[in-house]
């Protein structure tokens, strides 16, 4: 079961995001912390509210957060969501001092290479997904924009048809990180590994059926639909 945040947390998640402006997905992000640490608290010394919490309480909390195997910047992070609440909680009467200011790790651990696949690797599990029906094919096209684009998965599933520039072969991610928008450019391998093949054995977006024009917004889709349905047209001849 979920702890429930007392509701002077909730107040100050109020605060940064109507207030301060963050990012919904900032303030989950600054929530999970809190409630993390109030689990963990509660083994520490049960009962006291974080902005009561003295320094030897939090160094216990850090101590644990290591043997948990907690890395340095994550733990850090976790310290910058803390300082934050304890600041507003100072700033507001509620406690004596902020404990916490100015504490941080500053240890650096080993660099560690990223792992990536290789092209090999990333031939291979393109090759692997199949291309026959439309589900197969989406389901291609995903890993193709993860792998070719870079894009993260967030940013994969908040793509619209309107995001799409397939004479300028680009993708306009609206909400990336940050929530700050920019512009990749496709692959152009991408549209024709994703199309169904042809009758000859070749792939391309035209022999596939799709078109190069530019997606119409949604506005542009409605406007056309009021248009149309307010237009009589003449039956066809048989």
């Amino acid at each position: 079961m979920r702890p429930i945040l007392d509701p002077w947390i909730e107040g100050y998640l109020d605060y940064q995001l109507k207030v301060r402006r963050l990012t919904p997905r900032s303030v989950v992000d600054v929530r999970c912390t809190l409630r993390r640490t109030v689990l963990m608290m509660e083994q520490i010394r049960p009962g006291v509210l974080l902005w009561k919490a003295t320094l030897e309480d939090y160094l216990q909390w850090l101590n644990r957060k290591r043997e948990a195997g907690y890395s340095t910047p994550s733990i850090n992070k976790e310290l910058s969501h803390l300082r934050g609440l304890l600041d507003y909680t100072w700033r507001s009467g509620r406690s004596d001092r902020n404990v916490l200011d100015g504490l941080t790790l500053e240890d650096r651990p080993r660099q560690q290479v990223p792992k990536h696949l290789t092209l090999e690797q990333a031939r291979r599990l393109i090759e692997a997904c199949p291309g026959s029906s439309r589900p197969e094919r989406r389901d291609r096209l995903i890993l193709l924009l993860l792998y070719g684009c870079g894009l993260r998965t967030s940013e994969l599933c908040q793509l619209d048809l309107g995001d799409v520039d397939l004479e300028r072969q680009e993708l306009v991610v609206r909400h990336g990180k940050g929530e700050r928008a920019r512009r990749l450019p496709v692959p152009a391998r991408t549209t024709s590994r994703s199309s169904p093949p042809a009758a000859g054995g070749s792939t391309g977006p035209r022999k596939a059926g799709i078109t190069t024009r530019r997606p119409r917004s949604v506005e542009q889709v409605r406007a056309h639909s009021r248009c149309s349905g307010s237009t009589s047209r003449s039956p066809r001849s048989p």
